[in-house]
């Protein structure tokens, strides 16, 4: 797999970015930190039974890295229905370092496939939450843009390292939870980040 190519590929998420700091800004500072193996290493001991906690954990490592992000990914999901291919396909893992993908997913390739396709079905139903227009009279649950960041950049790296996943899961996604239009954009996005993998000459 080749991420140096998906991130010369796709030049359209300038758009997408705030100028108080974009997501290769603040995707750079974890490169520069190099404190990310050590994290990992540290979570995978502090949670050695619970490999559960230890992707959850590893969230919240990204958010934390990411707090500063003010990144509007949410708008590439809310204009057409049908967003093209190309403008979603290199969101976000384009802005990733080379370094920091490959440590993260060398980690992630110890967890099981079922753990892994588990995650990819919570990481969707957490993003899908920000994605639904609030119930009158409701209340809305309370979780940050940061953290929808840093699963969004999770998600991206399980689907892109094992594709399989998206296979998996395919018949859960037929459930009619997942069903409607304004929950196309982030399905076709997650097939996008698979279509990737499979019709790429350098996996």
């Amino acid at each position: 797999m080749s991420v140096e190519k998906s991130r010369k590929k796709g030049q359209t998420s300038e758009k997408l970015m705030d100028p108080m700091e974009s997501l290769p800004e603040a995707a750079a500072q974890i490169d520069l930190w190099d404190d990310l193996a050590a994290s990992l290493v540290k979570i995978s001991k502090s949670h050695a039974f619970v490999p559960e906690e230890q992707l959850l954990k590893f969230v919240d490592y990204l958010e934390r890295k990411l707090s500063s992000v003010q990144y509007l990914w949410l708008d590439m999901f809310k204009g057409s229905p049908c967003p093209k291919l190309i403008d979603m396909i290199d969101v976000p893992l384009s802005h990733i370092p080379v370094s920091v993908y490959d440590t993260s997913v060398e980690w992630l390739d110890k967890f099981s496939i079922g753990l892994l396709c588990a995650f990819v079905v919570w990481s969707l139903n957490r993003l899908l939450t920000i994605l639904e227009p609030p119930q009158q009279g409701g209340h809305q649950r309370r979780t940050t843009s940061k953290f929808h960041v840093a699963v969004f950049v999770a998600l991206a790296m399980v689907l892109r390292n094992e594709p399989n996943t998206l296979v998996i899961v395919l018949p859960t996604l037929k459930e009619d939870e997942y069903q409607g239009h304004d929950k196309l954009p982030i399905l076709v996005w997650m097939m996008a980040q698979v279509h990737v993998i499979f019709c790429s000459p350098y996996v």
